[in-house]
């Protein structure tokens, strides 16, 4: 029985000092994108309401497919916030630069009547084994006379194949090209 305790005492502290014993983790974040042209003002103030991730994406840990049915972790690399609030954030920036700062309304403010409600479906955006990250999703338009109009999203771009700095680079620049179609539509929808 005390051999064991002893036993079990030795695996816990072993544990512990593989723990604390490894570098720590590298931080990350997503970051806005330069627009290829000047802000051109959609009809009307709009506003990023909600991103919605699925849960493999929820996490910290920056995460990449291995391969079909395999994703790996990175405990060595690790977002600075909650991946979803990141790019609700950075896709306003985003659309702020393409639309006009006055246009596009921060995520916690209270939008006026009549603003024009965006959401983000996430369901995947991550690199593959190749290192192609991958944005496959949509994104809807809440209209202020209650018209709700889904347009679907697909992206890639290069990164280098378990790099994490290339990784969030590739990201943050999908996250610009979503900005890019959606400031278009909104532009188009407001000639209508």
């Amino acid at each position: 029985m005390i051999r064991s305790g002893r036993l079990a005492l030795t695996f816990a502290a072993l544990a512990l000092a593989a723990c604390a014993g490894g570098p720590p983790p590298q931080i990350y974040r997503l970051a806005p994108s330069v627009p290829q042209a000047a802000a051109i003002p959609a009809a009307g103030t709009v506003q990023v309401t909600a991103v919605h991730i699925p849960d493999t994406l929820d996490r910290r840990a920056l995460v990449r497919e291995l391969s079909s049915t395999r994703l790996q972790f990175d405990a060595a690399a690790r977002w600075s916030a909650p991946l979803g609030e990141m790019i609700q954030n950075v896709l306003t920036t985003d659309l702020q630069a393409r639309l006009g700062s006055a246009e596009v309304l921060p995520p916690s403010a209270t939008p006026p009547p009549g603003a024009t409600r965006v959401t983000l479906q996430v369901l995947e955006f991550a690199p593959d084994a190749a290192g192609t990250v991958r944005f496959n999703g949509s994104w809807s338009r809440f209209d202020a006379n209650g018209a709700v109009h889904n347009f679907p999203l697909r992206f890639e771009a290069a990164s280098q194949a378990g790099d994490a700095d290339s990784q969030a680079a590739a990201m943050s620049h999908i996250v610009g090209r979503i900005a890019d179609a959606i400031a278009s539509e909104l532009r188009t929808s407001s000639v209508r």
